[in-house]
Order: structure tokens, then sequence, then C-alpha cells
């Protein structure tokens, strides 16, 4: 198959979202089962830098071929979703009819409309993966914008698309909402490579750095610094759980996506001063990620909406337990036992985290169900075969 990816921001910009970590991997794995695979993106990186990559020109990574198309405003891009790269337009015009299939990814940009729009004319079968974006949950941002692009393009690009991909039950029902039909819809969850979390780093490692003493439990956050994350929960948690226990340093390590929210973070810290108590970090590196895992006793995700977060499916392969708000829509935890599901109140995740200590080994006992959790449901290879069959499926029945 020639298979075209379409997504507003690509490996390595990783910090942005998982979303390029996902179709990164999944482009390699398809490449390694005989497909041609392109990538179109842009050169964003995050909102002070692009990417040091070659922009405009086709390049091959891991036999994967990538444009990289350098975007106008990068600033905008990583606050507004605002990509506008202007020889994606040229490009895409000439070559989207060589392709057997386009997979949009996150459809929310003038890219996406652009690409539909083309493969409609030239009866070019696409399939959508919104990753979680389409939720209009008021907590789960961009809701005016989205609102509007719906009203003008959205509708017709889901009506249009052959198959949209949910990541859970719960995406599936969003869709379901924007009267997608049911028989378009499929359930495909993200996938991990779950190899990469076998053999972490001593725990000494991210602990002796930050001068973190063996006997203190860490709550590790790991994402973007965003109003939709629900950190500032974790800070009035951490607020209340310090009046009982000396024991415990929460951990936020990610990118600041919201200058005001970090500030309003730092502010709160302050006021109930827990300083000493709460540790900011910028975003990790791949390394300091495995060192942060291994060191770790709990991770928290206490989102207001998520689609399915990578980085909850790592820390579960890492042998973490798992503190997570119900609208991370992942009810396998409580199936697995793999940890606590709780509500978007500080009373509920206190109490999760305090169940959680609590129980006798903690970390082994809720960590192992984690890994079992996520190798018997986000194994990388076994979704992607998936997504593969999804695409003979589509091409099959498609008569252009």
């Amino acid at each position: 198959m020639q298979i075209l990816q379409i997504i507003p921001y690509f490996y390595p910009a990783t910090d942005i979202g998982g979303t390029a970590s996902v179709v990164w991997e999944t482009s390699k794995l398809l490449v390694q089962q005989g497909h041609n695979v392109t990538v179109y993106t842009t050169d964003v990186g995050d909102k002070a830098k692009r990417l040091d990559v070659v922009s405009n020109r086709k390049i091959s990574i891991d036999g994967v071929d990538v444009i990289y198309f350098r975007n106008i405003i990068n600033s905008l891009a990583f606050i507004n979703h605002l990509y506008l790269p202007p020889k994606f337009f040229g490009e895409s015009y000439r070559n989207i009819k060589n392709f057997d299939i386009i997979h949009l990814h996150e459809v929310y940009t003038l890219m996406h409309v652009w690409a539909a729009m083309l493969a409609n004319n030239y009866r070019i079968p696409y399939v959508i993966s919104a990753h979680g974006t389409a939720s209009l949950v008021r907590e789960a941002g961009r809701i005016k914008r989205k609102l509007l692009f719906n009203l003008f393009f959205g509708r017709r690009m889901f009506t249009d698309a052959k198959k949209v991909i949910a990541l859970t039950a719960y995406e599936k029902s969003v869709y379901r909402q924007m009267n997608v039909p049911l028989e378009k819809i499929a359930v495909i969850p993200n996938g991990i490579n779950i190899d990469e979390f076998s053999n972490l780093p001593p725990k000494s490692v991210f602990r002796g750095k930050h001068k973190i003493k063996n006997n203190t439990k860490i709550l590790l956050y790991m994402g973007r610094i965003h109003p939709k994350k629900g950190i500032e929960l974790l800070v009035g948690a951490m607020r209340m759980l310090t009046k009982v226990r000396k024991d415990l340093l929460l951990v936020i390590a990610g990118p600041v996506e919201d200058k005001n929210y970090y500030k309003f973070l730092r502010d709160l810290i302050g006021k109930f001063k827990l300083e000493k108590d709460i540790l900011i970090l910028d975003a990790l590196s791949y390394q300091e990620k495995l060192s942060a895992f291994a060191a770790a006793d709990i991770f928290v995700l206490t989102s207001y909406g998520e689609g399915l977060p990578i980085s909850l499916l790592e820390a579960g392969a890492s042998g973490l337990p798992l503190l997570v708000s119900k609208r991370c829509n992942l009810p396998e935890v409580e199936k697995y036992h793999a940890g606590k599901v709780v509500g978007s109140t500080i009373g509920s995740i206190v109490y999760g985290i305090e169940k959680i200590i609590n129980t006798p080994n903690f970390r082994s006992h809720y960590g192992n169900n984690a890994m079992k959790m996520v190798k018997e449901n986000f194994n990388r290879e076994s979704t992607v075969k998936k997504i593969e069959e999804l695409y003979k499926k589509v091409i099959l029945n498609y008569e252009r």
C-alpha cells in the first residue's frame, strides 16, 4: 500500500503531544510490513523554535518518507493550533492522487480540510483519527474554535471519511454525538513499544540528581503544563496530604504550553507553602523520562479530558501504580486493579492516593497489574496490525 499520514506536528516534536510518537511508531511498523509510508507534517517544534530538520523536502527516516513543511508562525501553531505551511498545499495538490489511502490525524487544521477536499476530488479514501481532540467537553479546550470548525468543515470531513478511528469507547460516543454512523467507527487504542520499558535505569539515578531521599514517595505527573491537565487539583491534593504525611513529593515534568496557567500553579504552590513538597521540571529527555518512571511510586494524571494518553501507558509499562481521573478514559485501570480511577475533585484524588499508598507493597501490587494491563491491551504490534487490516478493508471496499 501507498499510505499517506497527515499530522500537524511529528517526531521529534513529542513535547507537543503523544500523537507525534504514535504516528511515528505506527509508520515505522507499517514500513516493516512492506508498505510505503509518507508523512506530511510541519517543522513546528514548540512555541520558541522549529525542528532542526530539512524543510519542504522529502527525507527518509528509518524507511519512512517525511516532508516537514515550513510553518509560517510557530507560536500560533503551538498555542492556538494554527498550522499554516504554504508549500504543503501545492505538494499535496500535485501528489495526493498517488496514494492508496490517506490517514488524517488531529483534524482541526486547514491542512486537513484541504487534504480531505483533494481526497474527495481524486477519489482517494481517507480515514480520521481525532486522538481525543473531537471532544467538546468544556475543559477539553478550544471549544469555540472546534464548534466553528465543525460548522464549516468538520461535519463534512467526518461524513466523507471511510472510517473514523476511536481510541476508546468514550471517543466512540463523541463521534456518535457528531452523527458519525456506527458502522464507520472502529475502536483501535494507541499502542506502545513495551520493550522500551522493560529495563529501566536504577531508581537512584533520578533521585540522586534531584536530591530526593530514598524513603520519599514520588507522585509523578508527566505531560504538558496546560489547564486541560488539571494539575491544580494535584496541588490542592498535596496541600491536604502534607498535613498528615511528610514523605510525599509531587514531581511535575513537562513543557509549558500556557504561561498564565504555569504562573497560576506557581502562585498556588507559594500560597499553600508547598515549595518543598512539589518539584517542577521542564520536559524530560527520553533517558530522563525512563529514570523518572524508575524512581517514582505513583503516576498521577487528573486531566479534564484526554484521548488515550501515551504517558499513562508508558508509566503502566514501567510498573507504576496509576491514579487517573475518569476523563482519562481508561476504565482498564480499575478492571486490572492497576491503580485508582478518581473524580475531578481534590477530595477524590486525596482518597485515591491514600488508598493506593495504604495497600501493602502497593508499588509492586498495582504496578504488576499495570504492566499486565498494557501488555494485554496496548501492545504496539497488535494495534498497528488492526490499523493495517482497516486500511486494506477500506481500499478493498472503495470503488473509485
